[in-house]
């Protein structure tokens, strides 16, 4: 069947739970206020301080940061977002993408 090209591909489907303790990685999207006549720069800042926070892209569209963010499990990074990345003032709402372990890359 694969070689009739009657399978295409196939889908994988992880037990995260059976993974071993390698760093995993989030894509998560920030839609903020900016400040004053500072508009991103001062947000940015601290928002790139935090130790979790592996790269920060300031984006155009529906939201306005893509934050890159590191941390050992995926609930560990879930109470970043929430704890850190959400509770900053000028946060309006947040959104994840699909986390991938960093050997993946």
């Amino acid at each position: 069947m694969e070689k009739a090209h009657i399978i295409c591909g196939y889908h994988t489907l992880v037990d995260w739970n059976k993974i071993s303790d390698e760093d995993v990685t989030a894509l998560v999207e920030l839609r903020v206020t900016p400040q004053g006549g500072d508009g991103y720069e001062k947000l940015a800042d601290k928002i790139k301080d935090f130790p979790q926070v592996v790269m920060l892209y300031l984006m155009s569209g529906a939201y306005d940061f893509m934050v890159m963010v590191k941390g050992k499990t995926l609930r560990e990074i879930s109470l970043f977002v929430s704890g850190k990345l959400a509770s900053i003032e000028e946060v309006q709402s947040t959104k994840y993408n699909n986390p991938f372990h960093i050997d993946e890359i």
